[in-house]
């Protein structure tokens, strides 16, 4: 058994994902070099959404995903100046 975290969702409904791999990371970095955001999607659905999840629920389970295994801080840039957004 691989680890996997228990996540609830702000719907209340609870979702077990398991751990981002180094390999599967560097293959959502190729995706988003590659501007691909459609192969990028399908990459997700593989992985990690389950088909009977709301998009808000998607949207909420990408970022709490990012904040566990990858950087929990978001730096965007917003007419030449950086904005940090703490997700933790």
């Amino acid at each position: 058994m691989t680890f996997n975290v228990e996540i609830v969702l702000p719907s209340g409904k609870k979702v077990r994902v398991r751990e981002l791999k180094n390999k599967e990371y560097l293959t959502i970095v190729k995706f988003c070099q590659n501007q691909d955001m459609v192969g990028l999607s399908m990459f997700f659905d593989e992985l990690f959404i389950d088909p009977d999840l709301n998009i808000v629920e998607r949207f909420y389970l990408l970022l709490y995903i990012r904040m566990l295994f990858v950087e929990p801080d978001i730096i965007l840039e917003i007419e030449k100046r950086e904005v940090k957004l703490d997700l933790a």
